[in-house]
């Protein structure tokens, strides 16, 4: 029997030291998180926090790529931290972590990546948001587009830029909208 649900997934890609972690803190903007809406400064997150009495968030600021972890150990490690999460936390829970676009270390690119995640975790959602340009500037190629669409069928797509939040593209209905 299984103690947690996989409800949301939510992947920030982008390059080496372009702003993934720092985008992953901004949602302690949140008032929900508990941090009277004010992004922590501690280098050490919590793993777990609270969203509701039923669901908590998995918060994974480090991408298995900087870790050196491969594909294996980052789904072992995964599934490992979730089974050991307190029930008091609630059933149903929630992931975010950060990937780079390319394969590094032993963990591959960000497409095999999510795939993987998505085949063995089985969320009922699953979001991957581009940082382009990045906080340096730099931006990404849009031309996979295609290939996203034939990986991730169930997964919505979008690119997230400083000047404005560019298009999403949900593959689910192949509906693209302007946030």
């Amino acid at each position: 029997m299984t103690r947690h649900h996989l409800e949301r997934v939510l992947f920030v890609v982008a390059g080496r030291h372009c702003g993934k972690s720092t985008q992953l803190r901004s949602m302690f903007r949140d008032a929900r998180l508990g941090n009277r809406s004010e992004i922590p400064s501690e280098r050490k997150l919590k793993d777990f926090h609270r969203l509701t009495n039923e669901r908590f968030l998995y918060l994974r600021v480090s991408s298995p790529h900087e870790l050196k972890e491969s594909s294996k150990e980052f789904l072992r490690k995964t599934r490992e931290k979730v089974e050991d999460a307190p029930v008091a936390l609630g059933r149903r829970w929630n992931f975010a972590c950060a990937l780079q676009v390319g394969a590094s270390n032993k963990m591959p690119d960000f497409v095999e990546s999510v795939k993987l995640f998505v085949d063995y975790f089985e969320p009922e959602r699953a979001r991957v948001v581009f940082l382009s340009p990045d906080r340096n500037g730099e931006v990404l190629p849009n031309g996979d587009e295609q290939l996203l669409q034939w990986k991730f069928f169930t997964t919505t797509i979008a690119w997230l830029s400083r000047s404005n939040c560019a298009y999403r593209m949900d593959f689910r209905s192949g509906d693209t909208a302007k946030p």
